[in-house]
């Protein structure tokens, strides 16, 4: 009864650790995504204006994504 008493308390402390862990995962997952949408987009506006982006800045985790082009409502 007393082991059970035990692992009752220290999931009860650490339930605030892993809830805080879990919002800085998912924080910075959204961040990545947003961040790898801008530079598709200010790749894609450079490669328009007649400017290459030879490489980006990448930070461990992220891989190299190639910018989507929008139908040009002209034709």
């Amino acid at each position: 009864m007393v082991g059970a008493m035990a692992a009752a308390a220290t999931a009860a402390m650490m339930a605030p650790v892993i809830g805080i862990a879990g919002a800085w995962g998912v924080a910075k997952r959204s961040k990545n995504k947003k961040e790898k949408e801008v530079k598709a987009a200010t790749a894609l506006c450079l490669s328009e204006l007649g400017y290459t982006v030879e490489s980006w800045k990448l930070a461990k985790d992220q891989k190299r994504i190639e910018p989507k082009r929008k139908a040009d409502p002209a034709k």
